[in-house]
């Protein structure tokens, strides 16, 4: 329930903070300092999401590909704020999309194996 909760502030809240933060950077040169905490809040509770649901995932794989895309996702955004350019900004897409395919096969396999529902 708390991991569904955090999930939807997080998508109802990001386009508005994209949003926020382009007009308020358009006569700055300087990046916003919140936006930097932002990400590693997020970070951080991606994390605890990604502990719950592998605390309940059923499928071992699905387990090690919630960590190890959540790696990724990590180190994407931590050579991101060292301007570290050890690979694009791909990976850290392509794994935010992945989380949510992982997400939502998981809930999708919960509900339909459910024996007590």
């Amino acid at each position: 329930m708390l991991a569904s909760l955090a999930c939807a502030l997080h998508c109802a809240l990001t386009p508005f903070l994209l949003v926020s933060s382009t007009w308020l950077a358009l006569g700055n040169e300087q990046p916003i300092w919140y936006w930097s905490v932002i990400d590693i809040i997020f970070l951080v509770l991606s994390f605890f999401a990604i502990r719950h649901a592998t605390f309940h995932s059923q499928k071992q794989w699905a387990k090690y590909a919630f960590w190890m895309v959540w790696g990724i996702l990590m180190i994407s955004i931590v050579q991101e704020k060292f301007e570290l350019e050890l690979w694009g900004e791909l990976p850290m897409y392509f794994s935010t999309v992945f989380l949510v395919v992982l997400h939502s096969y998981n809930l999708w396999h919960r509900k339909n194996t459910c024996q007590e529902c």
